[in-house]
C-alpha cells in the first residue's frame, strides 16, 4: 500500500506543480510545493514561484478533486504530519519552523529538500516522507 501512495503522491505533487505554473503561464520547473504545519501542528499547504509563497491551498486542491473517493485525504496528511514532527524533533526545532519542499524535474518526477528554520538541510526520499 505504501509504495502505491509513494508513486500516486509524486505524480499528484507533480501534477499539482504543473497546473498552478500553467496558470500562471510559467514553466513547472518554476513552482515548488511546501508541506508544513501551522501552530496547531496541522499540515498546510502552499504554491510557491521561484521559491517565493504564493498561495496557501488544500489537500484536495492538490488533488485536484472536489471529493475525495480514493481517500488520499485522509491516509497520506497523518504521514506528513508525523515525518515533520520527526524533523523537528531530530533538528530542536518548533515543528512550524520545518517544512517540506518538493521541486519538479523535467521528468515528470519530484526532488524534496528538507527546510529548517527557512534554511535546506537535505534533499530527502520520498520513502523518508511515509515512513512509520
Amino acid at each position: 500500500m505504501i509504495d502505491f501512495i509513494l508513486s500516486e503522491f509524486e505524480k499528484i505533487t507533480f501534477k499539482a506543480c504543473e497546473k498552478y505554473a500553467s496558470s500562471l503561464g510559467e514553466q513547472t520547473k518554476n513552482v515548488q510545493l511546501v508541506l508544513g504545519l501551522n501552530d496547531e501542528t496541522e499540515v498546510i499547504y502552499s504554491l510557491c514561484r521561484n521559491y517565493n509563497p504564493e498561495k496557501k491551498v488544500s489537500f484536495m486542491e492538490i488533488l485536484g478533486v472536489r471529493i475525495d473517493f480514493k481517500g488520499y485525504s485522509m491516509i497520506v496528511p497523518p504521514f506528513i504530519q508525523k515525518t515533520l514532527l520527526r524533523y523537528a524533533e531530530e533538528h530542536s526545532a518548533k515543528p512550524k519552523d520545518v517544512c517540506v519542499m518538493i521541486i519538479p524535474k523535467d521528468d515528470k518526477k519530484t526532488t524534496m529538500w528538507l527546510y529548517v528554520n527557512s534554511q535546506p538541510k537535505s534533499q530527502i526520499e520520498m520513502e523518508n516522507l511515509f515512513s512509520e
